[in-house]
Parts: structure tokens; sequence; C-alpha cells
């Protein structure tokens, strides 16, 4: 007999901390998403970040972050728009987890041409691709898979359960 997985939905400002092996999807366009994977302990976490930063980059991420990314809530869930703040946000739970993040692999999705805006020469799809392979090069955490950057939307599942993705473009 198969037994039916959860599936948790991600959704646009989202970052959803994984302690027990599930499947999550989230749908992309040009905002990117990041799973953070432990192998050997099926854990992590994934965010859904529309942007790559507040145009005040002045203002700067702390574990509790100040800015009102932070701190804005839909129906219960922290909303995180801007890749800077989740990512750095998933970072200091993973590590209150006990997780290593060298022991950590990533899985990048996502910055589709699907907003026109250019900003700097580059779409807003390409400047979050751009910032999240800083983000996880700057913690030394390796991308074992990316499916990025295109004219196509997506539509991702990950299982934490067996490290496998699915995606469907749209």
């Amino acid at each position: 007999m198969q037994i039916m997985q959860h599936k948790r939905n991600i959704t646009l400002g989202e970052v959803y901390i994984v302690s027990t092996p599930e499947i999550v999807w989230t749908v992309l366009g040009s905002c990117v998403a990041i799973v953070l994977y432990h192998p050997k302990l099926k854990k992590g976490a994934i965010c859904h970040a529309q942007l790559p930063h507040q145009l005040d980059k002045a203002a700067h991420c702390e574990k509790e972050c100040p800015r009102k990314c932070n701190r804005e809530k839909q129906n219960g869930v922290l909303l995180m728009k801007y890749l800077d703040c989740s990512f750095n946000f998933m970072i200091a739970r993973i590590n209150e987890m006990g997780l290593n993040t060298s022991e950590l692999q990533a899985h990048l999705y996502g910055g589709g041409n699907s907003l026109s805006l250019v900003l700097q020469g580059k779409t807003v799809g390409e400047q979050n691709i751009l910032l999240a392979k800083e983000l996880l090069k700057k913690h030394h955490i390796e991308i074992v898979e990316q499916d990025v950057l295109g004219n196509l939307g997506r539509k991702i599942f990950f299982d934490f359960n067996s490290n496998k993705s699915t995606v469907h473009y749209l």
C-alpha cells in the first residue's frame, strides 16, 4: 500500500522550515526559490522570494530582522519577499536546528523573465538568481541542482524524503 505524503504549498514571500520529510511545492515566474537540504537528516528549508533586496541597501538583516518584510503576516505565515531577508532568516533557523550549513545542499529554481522590469541592466529574475548564487557561495553551500532563468514560469515540487524535484513549465 502506498502512503500519500502531505504536500505543502509555499506562497510568495514565505519561508518554510522542514523538520520532517514532506513534499513542498511552489509556482515561480521571476521569483526565486531556494531549497536548503540536509541529505542525511532530510531536514532543511525553502523560501519563495520575489525581489533580491529592498532598494535601501543600507538596511541590513539580522537574526530577527527589524525590516517590515520580516514582520508582515498573512494567515499566520511570515512574509519575506526579499531574498536577502528570507535567506538570512533560513540560515538562522537552520543554525537553531543544530544543522551545520557546510553539510547542506542547495536547489535553486526560478528567475524567469516574466517581469519586464529592468534595473541596472538586468531583469528582476536575473538579479534574484545572481544574489541567490552569491549568498550560497558566501555560506559555502553547494548548488546541486538548478533550473533557472528563461522565459517560462515553473511549478516546482521538492520531496524532502527523497531529495528529488519535479519541474513543470508554465
